[in-house]
């Protein structure tokens, strides 16, 4: 009987594993970065040239562009030469990320180098 009982047990516990273990969504933690970090793209690597109260500025030395993100890591402007794009405020990220989450719909104003004075646009 105690056999019979060590089998049901060890059968359930194979034919949960699965469940539990697809149940865990990836998850990503907020990084928290120090002046000469990098961050590698697939377009170059970004070196963190300046830490302000509110935001991260990252630089690509070679091509002249820069990229400003929150202290949670949403993009407040994309600079690359006379080119810029600019979101006011920026999006509002929730950490941890998890695959499947969404966050707060909010309101915020896109503007562009070939649009200063911008568009409304709702981001979720």
């Amino acid at each position: 009987m105690l056999t019979c009982v060590r089998f049901i047990v060890v059968l359930a516990l194979v034919v949960a594993w699965p469940t539990v273990t697809l149940a865990q969504k990836p998850r990503a933690e907020l990084a928290k970065y120090e002046l000469g970090d990098q961050w590698f793209r697939n377009d170059g690597v970004f070196d963190l040239i300046r830490i302000e109260p509110d935001r991260y500025v990252f630089a690509d030395g070679t091509k002249n562009r820069e990229v400003h993100l929150t202290k949670e890591l949403a993009v407040i402007k994309a600079v690359g030469g006379s080119n810029w794009v600019e979101m006011s405020p920026p999006m509002r990220l929730t950490w941890p990320l998890e695959a499947g989450k969404w966050g707060v719909t909010q309101d915020a104003k896109w503007r562009s180098h070939t649009n200063p004075p911008g568009i409304d646009v709702r981001l979720s």
